[in-house]
Parts: C-alpha cells; sequence; structure tokens
C-alpha cells in the first residue's frame, strides 16, 4: 500500500471536463487496488464538487476559499475565465501550502503526489517542497501547446490561434516539467512533446500511460447491411475536430449508400456569432447539396448521454480531428468490438499504430492524413517544429479512401476490432493506475518506460 496525495483544484463528471473524469477515474483505480488515496481540491459550489463515491471511497480534502465557493459554474461551458482562476490560486504557494492546509492532513505523510500539467502541477511542487520533502512528484501531461506549431492548420479553417499564448504555455511545463521526479505524458504524441520541449540539461524520469479503456463485457457482432452506418461522435462546432474536411470527402463518395450521423456536443460562441446545430446541418446541405439529391446522407443529431449505447448502433465511428492530443473516441469503439477511423495526428493514432502492442490490426483503423511527403512512423520534429502550410491539404482524400475502403472490407474490420478490443482488456485504469505507481516508485533520472499490457513497465530509450 503506498499513500498517495492527488491535487486538482477538482475533481469528476459532475464538474465536467476530460480533466475532471480522468482524474477521479483514476483516483477510483488507486483506490480500489489498495492505496491509502487522498485528493485534495478547491472548495466549491456543491453541484460541481467532487463526490466520494465517483472516486472509490478516497478521502477528499477541500481548501476553504470564498471566492471559489461562490462559483456559478466553473465547470460549464461559459466558465473558462472561473477555471483559471482555480488554477492561479490552486498553483499559489500561499493557498495550497497555507498552515491551514498543513492541518487537512494532520499526521498523514504521502510517499507519493500527483500533479496534472500545469494546471495542479505547480501545486503538487509546492506541497513536496514545503510540508512533504521525502515524496516523489508525478507530474501528469495531458496536453502539448502544438498551436505554437501547427498555426497554420488552425487559421486554415478559421480558430486562429494566439502564437504568444501557445508559447508561454509552453514556457510554463518547461518550468515545472523538470522539478518533478517523473513526469506522466499520457498517450504517444504527447510523450514526443514532453521530451521535444524537455529543457536540455534535465531528466526527471518519464513514464507513458495510457488512460484507461472501459471494455464492455462483450463485442458487437458483426452484420451485413447494404447501407454503410458511420457515427461521428465530438464537438463539431469546433473547425479542429475536422468536419470540413469529412465533408469533402463524403463529396468524393456521393455515389455510395453511406449514412453519417454527427452528434453535435455543444454550440459553440465565436467572435462572429454563434454557431448552432441548425447551423451545421445548413452548411452540410449547403456543401452536399439537397438530401433528396444525394445517396450519401449526413445529419447533425443531438447530444446523447449514452455514449456506448450509440456506438453499437454503427459500422464504425469516427475521429477526423487535425490534432487529438490522446482521443478516447476510438477506444469508445474498439472497447466494445466496433470499428474506427482515427485521425494520425493524435495519441490514439500513434498507440494502435504500434505494432509491438496491436500487430497488423490497429493500424488499419488510422488514416494517414498528415502530411504524405512525411516517412512513417512520424518523428516529433514532423509534427512540433515548423509544419508545411499544405501538410493537411490531402485530408479529404484520405478520409474518402478510408471510408471506401472500410465498406469494401467491413467484416474484416469488425474480425480486426474484435483482436484489438481483447488486446485493451489489458488497458483498463487498473492497468494505468498500476503501472504510474510502479514507474513513481521505481523513478531514476533519465529514465523512459510506457505502459505495458496489464500494467506492466516497459523500458525504451
Amino acid at each position: 500500500m503506498t499513500k498517495i496525495l492527488i491535487v486538482l483544484p477538482y475533481s469528476g463528471r459532475d464538474f465536467g471536463g476530460g480533466l475532471a473524469v480522468f482524474n477521479a477515474a483514476l483516483t477510483k483505480a488507486l483506490k480500489v487496488q489498495g492505496h491509502d488515496v487522498k485528493l485534495l481540491t478547491l472548495e466549491l459550489p456543491e453541484k460541481c464538487s467532487p463526490k466520494a463515491e465517483e472516486h472509490g471511497g478516497a478521502t477528499l480534502l477541500h481548501i476553504p476559499n470564498a471566492t471559489t465557493k461562490a462559483m456559478s459554474d466553473p465547470g460549464g461551458a461559459a466558465g473558462e475565465k472561473d477555471r483559471n482562476t482555480l488554477y492561479d490560486l490552486f498553483n499559489k504557494p500561499e493557498v495550497v501550502c497555507a498552515p491551514s492546509v498543513k492541518e487537512l492532513f494532520g499526521a498523514w505523510v504521502p510517499e507519493v503526489i500527483i500533479g496534472h500539467s500545469r494546471f495542479s502541477g505547480p501545486a503538487a511542487i509546492h506541497l513536496k517542497d514545503t510540508f512533504f520533502k521525502s515524496a516523489k512528484v508525478a507530474y501528469f501531461v495531458h496536453s502539448i501547446p502544438v498551436e505554437g506549431s501547427v498555426l497554420a492548420g488552425y487559421e486554415a479553417y478559421e480558430e486562429n490561434i494566439d502564437a504568444k499564448v501557445a508559447q508561454a504555455k509552453v514556457k510554463l511545463e518547461q518550468e515545472w516539467m523538470p522539478r518533478a521526479d517523473v513526469v506522466v505524458p499520457v498517450g504517444p504524441l504527447i510523450g514526443a512533446g514532453v521530451r521535444y520541449y524537455m529543457p536540455k540539461g534535465h531528466l526527471p524520469a518519464i513514464h507513458e500511460c495510457i488512460g484507461g479503456v472501459d471494455v464492455e463485457p462483450t463485442p458487437v457482432p458483426y452484420a451485413a447491411s447494404p447501407t454503410l452506418k458511420l457515427l461521428f461522435l465530438g464537438r463539431a462546432s469546433a473547425p479542429i475536430k475536422g468536419l470540413e474536411d469529412l465533408l469533402l470527402a463524403a463529396l468524393k463518395l456521393r455515389l455510395h449508400d453511406i449514412t453519417i450521423d454527427i452528434r453535435y456536443w455543444d454550440d459553440r460562441a465565436y467572435s462572429h456569432g454563434k454557431v448552432t446545430s441548425e447551423n451545421v446541418q445548413h452548411f452540410v446541405d449547403g456543401v452536399l447539396g439537397k438530401p433528396e439529391t444525394r445517396v450519401i446522407r449526413v445529419n447533425i443529431l443531438g447530444k446523447t448521454n449514452d455514449v456506448m449505447a450509440e456506438v453499437k448502433k454503427y459500422h464504425a465511428i469516427l475521429m477526423p480531428s487535425y490534432i487529438e492530443h490522446f482521443g478516447l473516441v476510438p477506444f469508445d469503439a474498439l472497447a466494445c468490438g466496433v470499428p474506427v477511423l482515427a485521425n494520425e495526428l493524435s495519441g490514439a493514432g500513434m498507440f494502435l499504430s504500434d505494432e509491438a502492442i496491436f500487430g497488423k490490426d490497429g493500424g488499419v483503423f488510422v488514416v494517414k492524413d498528415f502530411d504524405p511527403r512525411l516517412s512513417r512512423p512520424l518523428k516529433p520534429a514532423d509534427f512540433l517544429g515548423p509544419v508545411a502550410r499544405d501538410a493537411f491539404d490531402h485530408r479529404p482524400q484520405a478520409w474518402a479512401d478510408a471510408i471506401e475502403n472500410l465498406k469494401t472490407n467491413l467484416q474484416t474490420r469488425f474480425t480486426q476490432a474484435n483482436n484489438c478490443y481483447g488486446i485493451l482488456k489489458g488497458y483498463k485504469w487498473e492497468h494505468c493506475a498500476r503501472a504510474v505507481v510502479a514507474a513513481v516508485l521505481q523513478a531514476r533520472p533519465g529514465r523512459f518506460t510506457v505502459q505495458g499490457r496489464d500494467g506492466t513497465l516497459l523500458e525504451k530509450k
């Protein structure tokens, strides 16, 4: 049993967002494995405070704060300003290391402190330096500021990213990562970024983890059908998710009997207005022509509260993003034996392409939609250094080819998805947690490990 302190200003599904859900799942997995786990957060409104049952019964510690408790909905779509306030407060030594906070722990002393990127990584390091000098800090990294390198791609679809802001994020990570005992990137794309951006001369241990996959009890069987039914899960209103290129691909497939349903997650506000599901359907019909004049159909649907039930209704799930730091959509599909098509520039795509793990079965689900002039596998400099302005230009053809190939080989793809399903049984949350603890307890400067099947540690050079 290891004493583990996890620090994040919020956690759990009630707060919302991938980081909150990831943290809750990791906390629960560590607790279920018998570790002595405490979670330190800020005091929040009751409706978005972490719940003990979602965290496996871990001890929840709240730092009292009138400002954060009075926030209306910091986890909601309009709560970005409040979330930034949470990060700023939580990472201040005078807040997280106040004498009243030390009293919350009593005589309890953690052996491991877990923080998340620039959001709570500095807080984890402050706690070690001030109170728990013998503890080892695991600094999870959930994103890398790829906006600073593929900025041309963002400009191409009107979601301009301030390069100065992106580089400021890089500098923050570069400041704090070297001070951790172990840096824990989530997936191979972020792992590549961590090694690329790590300041020279600094050698903390690095452990590349895979966020837990919730595998369904039984896989979905193949069922023949004249119509190929595809599902795009995600925020279609966000240009980076790739809807426009998917529509351009559909133009090339307009004679095929294909239905693409898009589960539209939220409306999105821009400086020039608001994008709604009705706007998106109008845009779709403008690109493809009126529904009655075409064979291929693209439908913008509402949100769903039961993702896995939706996934099981389709022949394949699509993730056509330009970039995904990791991307959970492919594993929502493969975790129940349903084929997927995922973009190449993603942690999920890189993971599935690893033949040492998936053999030849995983790579068939990855669309090679990034710069065709580059050799494979991609190197960090290919996407973290200067990127050509036309690096994404062949994406519509790549996706059209991939969908046509899927339709032609659908029964085989279900067999391959079932093979991946069997492998993913060794990448559940319990396995992620087991490997993280082992990597931290065995940490030494310069050691690089990745998570293997069933939570094993694999040494990498």
